[in-house]
């Protein structure tokens, strides 16, 4: 950049008007572009890492499914059985003849 001193007409010179390569090919200099393949890389990539997460939520999904299906199974023998021991304990009481589907509970005497 030229400036003309005041009062003078002798033209300053400083490192602005040094001729560099930088300034002289301005239309050499790397133009800054978008990268599409590299974008459409991170996007690829970050698709697969979603895909890679869904299925192993629909495996842990899969496994919780299995087992809360092993527990009510469980649970559902259970309540048979305690079914059927109250039903034992009424008739009991009750002074019948408990029926032969619920085994007799055998006891047996310790003497020392």
């Amino acid at each position: 950049m030229d400036s003309k001193l005041a009062g003078n007409d002798g033209v300053k010179r400083g490192a602005s008007t040094l001729r560099t390569a930088l300034k002289n090919c301005l239309t050499n200099k790397h133009q800054q572009k978008r990268s599409d393949y590299l974008e459409l890389f991170v996007i690829e990539k970050h698709l697969w890492r979603l895909n890679q997460e869904k299925s192993n939520l629909n495996r842990r999904v899969q496994q919780i499914d299995e087992e809360m299906a092993t527990i009510e199974g469980t649970i559902a023998r259970l309540k048979r059985a305690i079914d059927l021991e109250q039903q034992h304990r009424r008739v009991v009481l009750q002074g019948e003849k408990p029926s032969p589907a619920v085994p007799q509970m055998k006891t047996m005497t310790m003497g020392y």
